[in-house]
């Protein structure tokens, strides 16, 4: 290896060592992000590795250029606020508290955006026995909706015939809430094992789904043989859309204080998915803002943020004149 060689990886290896120091890099990430053995990047960065330096060399760099970049590029973006108690939500958590305290069942419906998933995760993040379960077509028989809310309480059954009764061992006096999300997957059977459940548990159940669920459940209370399920709901909510309210404090915890931007984020933010529309469009908006080195939002890096991620324009009326 010549001198000019040595130098260059010296510098390499200087720079990968100043970044291990100042962002708190191991050589586990290394790895992982660069693809080269952990025991290669210790000997490499010690100057002991004995095979060929160059294409180690090559892959760290490559490396060390892709991490450069994407911190840069993460330095142009905004970091999303901490979960907000919109009013929404403070709706979404009353239900919570009464399914748990009162071992009942409660049905949140509404449409997408409007704070249903992340409240929830929420509240099982914060109140002791609330666990969360999101079902899909993969969860719609019985068994498989048992088997998957059996690993996530822990229950001492897993699996097999004897999951119910271990659940029911698992959850009786724990004073618990378990919370379905995408409830409209579940079949009417799995929505019986539940009603089963909250029965002989004597645990919380809180439904959440799209509107249509609403609508099914109702429907049951008309047919003898699921009226059951239809009876044992005790309280219902449902929201069509974002409060207006709930527009302003997400739009106060990213930032936005130009009153001359309110009909463009209302308008988005009463689109389908709601909150979750306003969140990635200021997100991609303060990315060009800051990619031009401006802090502060204007109206054309919104309608980018819209335009750009949903190929679609705005209505005329929403454009500055």
């Amino acid at each position: 290896m010549n001198e000019e060689v040595k130098t260059a990886h010296s510098a390499l290896i200087a720079e990968i060592r100043k970044l291990q120091k100042e962002d708190g890099l191991t050589l586990s990430q290394i790895t992982r992000e660069s693809g080269i053995a952990k025991s290669t990047v210790s000997q490499f960065l010690s100057g002991q590795y004995g095979g060929n330096n160059e294409k180690i060399a090559e892959q760290a760099q490559k490396w060390l250029d892709t991490y450069k970049a994407r911190h840069q590029l993460n330095g142009k973006l905004r970091t999303e606020p901490e979960f907000i108690l919109l009013p929404s939500s403070k709706q979404w958590v009353q239900l919570f508290e009464y399914a748990q305290m009162a071992g009942d069942i409660g049905v949140i419906t509404g449409a997408p955006g409007t704070s249903k998933t992340v409240t929830a995760e929420y509240y099982c993040k914060t109140n002791s026995n609330a666990w969360m379960v999101t079902a899909s077509s993969s969860l719609r028989s019985p068994r498989a909706l048992l088997e998957e809310i059996a690993e996530i309480v822990d229950s001492p059954v897993k699996s097999g015939s004897g999951v119910m009764r271990g659940l029911i061992k698992r959850l009786r006096n724990t004073g618990g809430l378990l919370i379905i999300d995408e409830a409209q997957h579940l079949s009417t059977e799995s929505l019986d094992q539940l009603r089963g459940l909250n029965d002989q548990a004597g645990i919380g159940l809180a439904w959440i789904g799209n509107e249509p669920l609403r609508g099914r459940i109702e429907g049951m209370g008309q047919s003898k043989s699921n009226a059951q399920i239809f009876s044992r709901v005790g309280m219902w909510k449902a929201r069509t859309k974002p409060l207006k309210t709930d527009l302003e404090q997400l739009k106060d915890a990213w930032g936005v204080t130009n009153p001359e931007l309110d009909k463009l984020l209302f308008w988005i933010g009463s689109r389908e998915g709601g909150l979750r529309e306003l969140s990635k469009t200021l997100r991609f908006a303060y990315f060009i803002a800051g990619s031009e080195g401006r802090t502060e939002l204007q109206a054309s890096d919104i309608e980018a943020g819209w335009t750009q991620r949903k190929s679609s324009s705005l209505p005329n009326s929403l454009h500055r004149h």
